[in-house]
């Protein structure tokens, strides 16, 4: 069944509401230390400037907004904060999870991602890495 924009807004915010009263309620980035997340890694064969964009990439396609991103060519990384969609639409500032690259040489790189242990599933981070090799599509595969 497709969902036009409407109806998919309107369900990521029930899903969003049902999310918060069983798990709690979020915490803003600036409260929020590395042991608060539950965390994947890959070394991918690729240089860290387009494991950054495929996973931007990926994200705007699937989650229809941008994550806050930042690539420092001058130190060869990159990191995305994930925020948890605003009820109206876009971002909302309670953090979802995040995400650094690092430059492994000049053709391999190292990905980081990063859930709110509070939010994860697995799900996301597997969607995460699995943008990172280039794939946009929106379900995370079932390996």
């Amino acid at each position: 069944m497709m969902l036009d924009g409407f109806a998919r807004t309107a369900l990521r915010s029930v899903a969003l509401v049902a999310l918060l009263l069983v798990t709690g309620c979020p915490s803003p980035v600036g409260q929020i230390g590395d042991d608060d997340y539950v965390w994947s890694s890959e070394t991918l064969k690729m240089n860290y400037q387009q494991v950054y964009r495929n996973v931007l990439n990926g994200y705007r396609h699937c989650m229809e907004v941008a994550p806050a991103a930042n690539l420092y060519t001058d130190i060869k990384k990159g990191d995305m904060v994930f925020y948890l969609p605003a009820l109206g639409g876009g971002n909302s500032s309670w953090v979802h999870g995040k995400a650094s690259i690092d430059a492994i040489g000049d053709d391999s790189s190292m990905l980081k991602v990063g859930v709110i242990s509070a939010y994860d599933k697995g799900w996301f981070r597997a969607q995460v890495l699995q943008w990172a090799h280039g794939d946009t599509n929106c379900e995370p595969n079932q390996n």
